[in-house]
């Protein structure tokens, strides 16, 4: 047998494939419609074309937190077995009747069993409102950690007002409509599971 040949040049290296499309996160939309559980809104993914909503909730310094309105994702959803850390934005509408003091609104960010028991997950404040008419305000927050979840667990984010005014304050939160639908965009790359 003869002897082997040199081995040939290499050849010219292949044009780089295309972009693959970006994976966003879902993007929850606080709706003033009934969940299933008693005193809570919904949080769905489809953005309402209904009327707009102003909820408040007068507030003064003594009382801590107060709530204004608490939302659920529907049943199943997300139905995955850990939230996954990343990027959350919180794109909302607010304002207050009065500028004195410093007035905020805060976000609690919960994991709820079918139990009903409520785990918080993280939590996020407004700056300070200092705005008599509606105004929009974008806060992000970057998770770390992976969260556990049972798969049937559901998200459950409180909206609440803060004052450090010694007289109340009324603190408004308005969401729902095509112009100021107040909505969170957030890790969850998982299809929605629609209105129940």
């Amino acid at each position: 047998q003869g002897f082997q040949g040199n081995q040939g040049l290499q050849g010219n290296q292949g044009n780089q494939g295309a972009v693959g499309q970006t994976t966003t996160g879902v993007i929850l939309f606080f709706q003033d419609i009934a969940s299933n559980i008693s005193t809570y809104a919904n949080l769905l993914s489809i953005p309402t074309s209904g009327v707009e909503n102003d909820d408040s909730v007068s507030v003064r310094q003594n009382d801590g937190e107060k709530l204004i309105e608490s939302y659920i994702t529907s049943i199943g959803y997300p139905g995955i077995s850990s939230l996954p850390n990343g990027y959350w934005e919180f794109d909302f509408w607010r304002y207050v009747n009065n500028t004195s003091g410093i007035s905020n609104i805060v976000f609690r960010v919960y994991k709820r069993t079918t139990g009903g028991t409520e785990t918080q997950i993280f939590t996020v404040s407004s700056g300070s409102i200092n705005d008599t008419g509606i105004t929009e305000e974008v806060i992000q927050y970057t998770t770390t950690s992976v969260v556990s979840l049972n798969t049937d667990d559901r998200i459950v984010i409180k909206v609440f007002a803060k004052t450090t005014n010694e007289s109340s304050i009324t603190v408004h939160f308005v969401h729902d409509g095509n112009i100021r639908a107040s909505h969170i965009h957030t890790p969850l790359t998982q299809g929605s599971i629609g209105f129940q």
